[in-house]
């Protein structure tokens, strides 16, 4: 992630509201929700933080309108050739229930990971130092008996918090 990335920002007040809503629609023109409307007394504090991570994989991967996920028709998409297989790496699998794999973005410096595991055990900073060591090693692509799908993610979330 880079500082184009996000946003942060948190003060005390109506006029700290008014600045977030102005340089959130300027950094981030089309993000998906309203600005902030609340109104804050001048001893009122506000913590904010928003996310926009895009990125694009070097060949695209085949699109699969009805991808079946939890008994659920939607949207998805898989490495249907060795180019689309050449980008999905895999830094771990020992069965289908735990593994991580990484899809390589045009950006060499950025990549997306995607692990399976028992989440309640795995720690995540146990999780990020693996994946640098795995990341050290020469990773392997798939290779063209294996499968790859998922269904398309797409994050969109929103917590707010008040004090009671």
């Amino acid at each position: 992630m880079t500082e184009a990335d996000y946003y942060i920002k948190s003060g005390y007040g109506q006029k700290t509201v008014t600045t977030i809503n102005k340089e959130v629609k300027r950094k981030f023109p089309n993000r998906s929700f309203p600005d902030i409307d609340v109104s804050l007394d001048d001893k009122d504090i506000i913590s904010y933080a928003y996310l926009a991570k895009s990125f694009q994989y070097p060949t695209k991967f085949t699109v699969v309108e009805d991808f079946s996920f939890k008994n659920s028709s939607v949207k998805g998409f898989r490495a249907s050739n060795s180019q689309q297989r050449e980008q999905v790496k895999y830094l771990y699998y020992k069965n289908r229930n735990e593994f991580m794999i990484k899809l390589e973005t045009k950006n060499e410096n950025e990549g997306v990971y995607m692990l399976r595991t028992d989440y309640k055990a795995a720690k995540v900073k146990d999780i990020i130092d693996q994946v640098n060591k795995w990341e050290k090693k020469k990773l392997q692509s798939l290779s063209d008996i294996d499968y790859f799908s998922m269904p398309v993610v797409d994050f969109d979330y929103n917590r707010e918090l008040t004090q009671v």
